[in-house]
């Protein structure tokens, strides 16, 4: 069965530029209200690139999990990684909001998920229903 989830990197230089991709989209209406107190052409066209970039980093990294591998879609020219799942998904640890992947001779790799795409991969590889009303 395959599944896709949308997915961000558990890492602080990716929560670093996501702290920049919304101050560079709060820079929007602080420019129409504060420093040249109207709406022109420059601001329309710099909110308009900055929403599109947050769209788009969101939406680009996704994770197919397929009954033994993972593959995850990137942003930086299609790239795409593929890892291996044990029988069962005994290399997966699931925390609250976090998806930790055990790559054997490498660094662990781990995402952010949504708590319902955690709920949906542990009932997919434990067989189990774990409802967690948090």
């Amino acid at each position: 069965m395959k599944t896709k989830v949308y997915y961000q990197p558990v890492s602080d230089w990716s929560k670093i530029a996501l702290l920049l991709s919304l101050c560079f989209l709060l820079v929007s209406p602080i420019w129409a209200s504060e420093l040249f107190y109207s709406v022109d052409g420059y601001w329309l066209g710099y909110s308009l690139v900055a929403l599109a970039w947050l769209i788009t980093l969101f939406l680009t990294r996704y994770a197919v999990i397929d009954d033994n591998q993972i593959t995850l879609h990137q942003l930086r020219l299609g790239k795409v990684k593929v890892l291996s799942i044990d029988k069962n998904g005994q290399n997966l640890r699931f925390d609250k909001h976090s998806l930790t992947i055990q790559v054997a001779n490498q660094q662990d790799v781990r995402l952010c998920l949504t708590k319902k795409a955690i709920r949906q991969l542990k009932e997919q590889f434990n067989g189990e229903n774990h409802s967690n009303h948090n």
